[in-house]
């Protein structure tokens, strides 16, 4: 049975989101890790050093691997370098409830303001 989990993946002290291209390939990346993974997407949030998921899934591991994966390989190629891209760990909490599942929401959602990416919440793309 699929589970709601908020889903952190950090670049830790690397930039993983450099430029336009960086972000297409990481929503691609993302997209296809939804599709091999039965996975429903509900909200995501890219910044430069990290990305928020809030996801549906039965396998949150295999989804993140998947994504993760396919994202590094494309990262390790364009910027000539090897190994794990970020932390050997990623962030994972079980979502439960409605109303948890609406503050992951909104805190997933509200994350580039907190960062100072974008000045109002609905300035992000």
């Amino acid at each position: 049975m699929k589970k709601n989990y908020h889903i952190c993946l950090s670049g830790g002290d690397e930039v993983i989101f450099r430029d336009n291209e960086d972000y297409n390939r990481g929503f691609n990346s993302l997209a296809m890790a939804l599709y091999k993974t039965d996975t429903v997407g509900l909200v995501e949030s890219f910044m430069s050093t990290h990305c928020h998921l809030l996801v549906q899934t039965e396998d949150p591991d295999g989804f993140i691997r998947t994504f993760r994966n396919s994202y590094s390989k494309y990262f390790n190629c364009k910027y000539l370098r090897e190994g794990k891209l970020g932390e050997s760990k990623h962030f994972t909490l079980d979502v439960v409830g409605y109303h948890h599942l609406v503050a992951a929401a909104s805190y997933v959602l509200r994350n580039p303001l907190h960062h100072g990416v974008i000045s109002m919440p609905y300035a992000y793309p």
